[in-house]
């Protein structure tokens, strides 16, 4: 053999009993061919360890039926309840091959890292009668019962204030003839540009114009009663 033990590049030593009745664990050098490296491996009955310097070290079950993934410092990596939760452990780590990834062969379709959680499709959330109560189809349209925004502007009362200055007719039409759109609204190059809009925003927005809009017919509501008064006077003079 040329002092070669094995073509496979490990050498395994197990050993099931002692012949009193107590197993001892099934030892093996196992080779790592990207890193060149060789790490000792062990196994027992409830446990399958890696080496003592890799950091996947052991492989166990602990009290109450719980499967544990742990380092050689003895931090948890993966812990699996028997009730069904399964929690990983990032250790401190942001890298992204750190999480839960779920693969379907050429790309992962979910994943849940530190930093991201990403799913290629529909995501469903139904209620206890099977009915859909909010959903993002994979090409972006969201679908949901309610939809609430958190306030971070202040809402638009203020255009009710005295204080408020509201611009002339002719300020106003010479402003749209000017921009090509209303003032304190965004334009269309402006909003295609940025490729996409603050919802919350520009509900405030709307609302301010509508709010101005309310004062511009109570002006001209005031206007036309003073014309028809006029109109009254000279048609009874």
């Amino acid at each position: 053999m040329n002092g070669q033990l094995s073509t496979s590049n490990s050498i395994k030593i197990s050993q099931l009993g002692t012949g009193t009745g107590t197993p001892l664990p099934m030892l093996s050098l196992s080779h790592d061919p990207g890193t060149g490296e060789y790490f000792p491996l062990y196994a027992t009955q409830t446990r399958v360890g890696i080496g003592t310097n890799n950091p996947l070290a052991d492989f166990h079950l602990a009290n109450s039926g719980v499967f544990l993934m742990t380092r050689t410092n003895g931090n948890e990596v993966v812990k699996a309840n028997p009730i069904g939760s399964l929690r990983v452990t990032t250790d401190g780590f942001l890298a992204a091959t750190r999480g839960i990834f779920i693969n379907d062969g050429n790309s992962d379709f979910f994943s849940a890292t530190p930093i991201s959680l990403q799913y290629r499709g529909d995501f469903i959330i139904k209620d206890a009668s099977d009915v859909i109560q909010f959903k993002v189809f994979k090409d972006g349209l969201v679908r949901c019962r309610e939809l609430k925004v958190d306030l971070n502007t202040i809402p638009p009362d203020y255009v009710f204030n005295k204080e408020y200055k509201l611009l002339e007719f002719k300020e106003l039409a010479e402003f749209i003839k000017l921009y090509g759109h209303l003032p304190n609204i965004p334009s269309a190059k402006e909003m295609e540009d940025n490729g996409s809009i603050n919802v919350g925003e520009m509900q405030f927005k709307l609302l301010e114009k509508i709010e101005e809009l309310t004062l511009y017919i109570l002006l001209l509501k005031k206007e036309n009663e003073a014309l028809s008064q006029r109109l009254w006077k000279l048609e009874n003079n």
